[in-house]
């Protein structure tokens, strides 16, 4: 029985246990309807961020309201004291300020927008001037930049035809057409900065100039180029110009005649009535071409060289005319002595006796008076082929013009006028002789005659009989210097 009652639960202990299960079930449900209700109060509370944003919002607000009241007390003052504008009689009729600032700052904005406007506007057109100025500037500087070209090439082609000497080659700078583009300008143009042409001071400004592309030239480059053109301008040019100035100055001469009578022929037309020929024009169309040159300039430094030849050709005409005028007469006179000497040594002692440049063949049809100095009357008639045109004025006169050597014996103590026949003659100046004493005192010693007198040569002839007869008509004793 005790055993049989022991698996059971007692009446009381399972009351207690269902009291408890029926308390715990309250507690449940009070704690879920309170957990409910905190829920659903919890739902339906407002947001307290919100709030507290709220709340520093409006005290960020009225802070800022109050700042804006200390900032207009103060700009109220400020502009009080400094703007008239703002100026007014009370407190009352003070406009806003912030509105009155604001208006304020308008007016200069829209003053700085006018300004920025004309400044773009004004700009705009100096910029486009600029532009256009700039576009002329540039077309002036290519046009100048295209003559250049043009002129070089120019100077290039003749520095072809001229330098070269044509297909043949010459003497100048280069001997082959291909080798002239070495020669040829090169360069660029470059903006550099203006200087004043007489002070050397900046003017700040700029200015095209034009650069050299070729790399600087070695001295013996330098003298390679100056060496031809000096001697063009010093020999070549000068030698051409003494050719080419009579001839020029000639032809210059003909010319102004022509003008001159086809001028008058002209005058002559108008004053008589008579048909107009313009015989000037047709001289200048048919005279006007003709220079006279004979030898051309081969360059400009030959040219400028040419001046002072030209200047002094007529002096080197005159010169070569004297000098072949000069020539022919020794010829002449060379040819007419071998005519009448047979004797060599004798026709060159004959021949030097006179001066060079003074020798000259005559011819007389009544012959010629002159003296002679010898020491008697058969000296002086019967021998001797020289005569002296000139008076002396003494014996030492004589024997110092005439030359006469202190060898021969002859002391001159008497003067003669003798006449030759007619028939040629050689007239020459007395040459200086010099020489030493053969006897007398000075036996040894040098003499030196410095001649001077215009002398007569005319050669003795053979007589039938083998005498030789000197060439005086007749002799005539005179006296010196009177």
């Amino acid at each position: 029985m005790l055993g049989m009652t022991s698996s059971r639960t007692p009446a009381p202990m399972l009351a207690r246990r269902t009291a408890g299960r029926r308390h715990l079930v309250k507690v449940n449900a009070f704690g879920n309807a309170l957990g409910s209700s905190l829920a659903d109060a919890m739902q339906s509370a407002p947001d307290q961020s919100e709030a507290e944003t709220a709340r520093l919002n409006r005290y960020e607000g009225a802070a800022l309201e109050q700042e804006a009241a200390s900032n207009r007390t103060s700009l109220n003052a400020f502009n009080r004291e400094k703007d008239a504008y703002y100026n007014a009689p009370s407190f009352e009729s003070w406009p806003d300020q912030t509105g009155a600032e604001s208006s304020r700052l308008n007016r200069y904005e829209g003053k700085a927008r006018a300004m920025e406007n004309f400044n773009t506007t004004t700009a705009k057109l100096w910029a486009e001037q600029d532009a256009k100025t700039a576009r002329k500037a540039l077309a002036e500087q290519h046009a100048s930049a295209d003559a250049f070209r043009r002129e070089q090439e120019a100077a290039r082609q003749q520095a072809a035809s001229v330098w070269t000497g044509g297909a043949g080659g010459g003497r100048g700078f280069v001997n082959s057409p291909a080798n002239v583009n070495a020669y040829a300008p090169r360069g660029h143009y470059e903006t550099a900065d203006s200087y004043d042409a007489f002070s050397g001071v900046p003017t700040g400004g700029t200015e095209r100039v034009w650069v050299s592309d070729w790399p600087a030239m070695s001295y013996g480059d330098q003298m390679g180029r100056a060496i031809p053109a000096a001697v063009d301008l010093t020999v070549f040019g000068p030698l051409k110009g003494l050719v080419n100035g009579t001839p020029e100055m000639a032809a210059a001469a003909v010319k102004g005649w022509a003008y001159t009578g086809a001028a008058l022929r002209d005058g002559f037309d108008a004053v008589t009535g008579g048909n107009s020929h313009n015989y000037l024009d047709q001289a200048i169309a048919r005279w006007d071409s003709p220079s006279g040159r004979v030898l051309d300039y081969s360059n400009g430094f030959e040219r400028m060289g040419g001046f002072a030849g030209e200047m002094a050709s007529p002096a080197l005409y005159a010169k070569v005319t004297s000098m072949t005028y000069v020539a022919a007469q020794d010829q002449a006179v060379s040819f007419w002595l071998h005519t009448q000497i047979d004797d060599i040594e004798k026709i060159n002692a004959v021949y030097t006796s006179a001066a060079d440049g003074t020798r000259r063949l005559g011819y007389s049809f009544d012959g010629l008076f002159g003296y002679r100095s010898a020491n008697n009357e058969t000296a002086a008639f019967r021998r001797g082929e020289f005569m002296s045109l000139e008076r002396p004025s003494n014996p030492a006169d004589a024997i110092e013009r005439n030359a006469l050597s202190p060898n021969w014996g002859n002391e001159a103590t008497d003067l003669y006028q003798v006449k030759t026949g007619s028939g040629f003659y050689f007239k020459g100046q007395v040459a200086p002789q010099s020489g030493v004493y053969e006897t007398g005192p000075l036996k040894g010693t040098e003499f030196y005659l410095g001649g001077g007198s215009t002398q007569i040569f005319k050669p003795t002839t053979e007589l039938p009989s083998g005498e030789l007869s000197a060439p005086w008509v007749n002799s005539v004793k005179v006296r010196y210097g009177g």
